[in-house]
């Protein structure tokens, strides 16, 4: 969606091993970028492999279990107004690269919490998707 509305709830780092989860229900959007995996998502009964260097979104309300031997990760917590999806969406950039460099800036700017943090992070999450969609408008393979 080329004119997402959005609010950032808050953006963390996640470095986990060995560990099973599950997520029911939660009220809000996740996207993902992780630096270095060996995670399967769960999701209805299908298995994704999350590796080094790949994305995920995961939209609100969407029930899934994350398996990690490894999960070191930067995650976006968000509320959209204008999209909904009902599927979990994976992506393996071409360029990792450029994605690892916003996820640790909008990462070091929410957490910094300096003057205009919010509107600087939402600044950020625009220019991830805006190289999302300019990347490839097919950018994301269904799970």
């Amino acid at each position: 969606n080329e004119t997402i509305a959005f609010q950032i709830l808050d953006v963390i780092y996640i470095d986990q091993m060995n560990i099973r989860t599950s997520n029911h229900g939660r009220n809000f959007d996740a996207l993902s970028f992780r630096f270095c995996a060996d995670t399967i998502i769960e999701c209805n009964g299908v298995q994704t492999e999350f590796t080094d260097n790949t994305m995920g979104y995961f939209p609100s309300g969407t029930d899934y279990t994350r398996i990690s031997k490894r999960d070191n990760m930067i995650v976006i917590h968000f509320k959209t107004f204008n999209y909904h999806s009902n599927e979990i969406e994976y992506f393996k950039p071409e360029n990792p690269q450029k994605y690892a460099e916003l996820f640790k800036e909008i990462h070091s700017c929410w957490n910094r919490k300096d003057v205009s943090y919010k509107h600087i992070s939402s600044a950020i999450l625009n220019k991830i998707f805006a190289e999302l969609y300019g990347d490839n408008k097919k950018a994301y393979n269904n799970i």
